[in-house]
């Protein structure tokens, strides 16, 4: 669970949140929605532990986030691929910064870029993919992860309608599924409103 409490902040003359309030439950899936600049990725990066409020604060199951923690993950929208990775050496970083690679991580990191729909780029790199394909790399590290809390910021803005519907279906297969080993939490930033119809449980709307 995350729950923000009291959050103010602001940039320079700009209030972003003023005693803001809300509580993330686990198993679920946010939408954030809201026009640009009203504080969606913000508040995403708060709850990251990357951004401290002014005044107030965060909690994830009671601890204070004050800074990154493992077991809050976020999807950025510049995708954060490394380019001297190859794409499966970047699907399997989370496994590479805390345990050793087994030959049974290597074949879940193929079966989630199959899932994905980028079987057979395995062995290629960042630079010789469309902006489409990087960002799928970047889902299947966040999916395969199974971070507790995970936070996408417009994780499928680069993908064309069909691909985008395919990837919204895996989205919520997995976090349905008994795949979810931890029983997540997602919240997820889109500008559009089909696709929190789609994905959500509860729709938070941002700047109304």
């Amino acid at each position: 669970m995350i729950r923000v409490e009291h959050a103010s902040l602001r940039f320079e003359e700009k209030i972003v949140f003023n005693d803001f309030n809300y509580t993330f439950e686990d198993k679920k899936i946010y939408c954030l929605l809201g026009r640009s600049g009203c504080g969606k990725t913000t508040l995403m990066r708060m709850i990251a532990g990357l951004q401290k409020p002014d005044r107030g604060h965060i909690t994830f199951n009671g601890q204070e986030v004050h800074r990154s923690m493992p077991e809050i993950f976020m999807m950025h929208q510049s995708y954060s691929n490394f380019p001297w990775m190859t794409v499966l050496e970047n699907v399997l970083l989370p496994f590479k910064l805390k345990q050793k690679i087994t030959p049974e991580l290597v074949e879940e990191a193929r079966g989630m870029l199959a899932r994905v729909g980028l079987e057979g780029s395995e062995n290629l790199h960042p630079y010789e993919l469309s902006g489409g394909m990087k960002q799928r790399v970047a889902l299947a590290r966040v999916l395969i992860a199974k971070p507790r809390v995970l936070l996408m910021d417009e994780p499928l803005s680069a993908l064309d309608p069909l691909t985008r519907g395919k990837m919204q279906d895996v989205l919520l297969e997995i976090h349905h599924s008994q795949e979810n080993v931890t029983g997540n939490l997602i919240i997820m930033v889109t500008h559009d409103p089909a696709e929190a119809e789609k994905l959500q449980e509860v729709t938070l709307r941002l700047g109304a």
